[in-house]
């Protein structure tokens, strides 16, 4: 039941053709950004090496520190078998 972002482009990594994809406004609705994965599996371990966002310009306006320098709280929707 959880409600997923549409996906954009899925194919052979290019810088250009996701940018020309990407609408700051789509559907009438502000989009913050996107998520670039591997489409492959990965160990969590790998997360930042393998899942990188992009941001639009103004979007981060935040009052409690900037979020690198906060500390990850594990997502604990459910539990995997890693």
């Amino acid at each position: 039941g959880i409600e997923t972002v549409p996906v954009l482009y899925e194919g052979v990594y290019d810088e250009e053709l996701i940018k020309r994809l990407y609408r700051p406004v789509r559907d009438g609705n502000e989009s913050e950004g996107y998520v670039l994965r591997l489409a492959d599996s990965f160990p969590y371990g790998e997360f930042r090496k393998w899942v990188l966002k992009y941001v639009r310009a103004s979007h981060v306006q935040a009052s409690h520190g900037h979020w690198k320098t906060r500390m990850i709280v594990e997502n604990k929707l459910r539990k995997t078998n890693e």
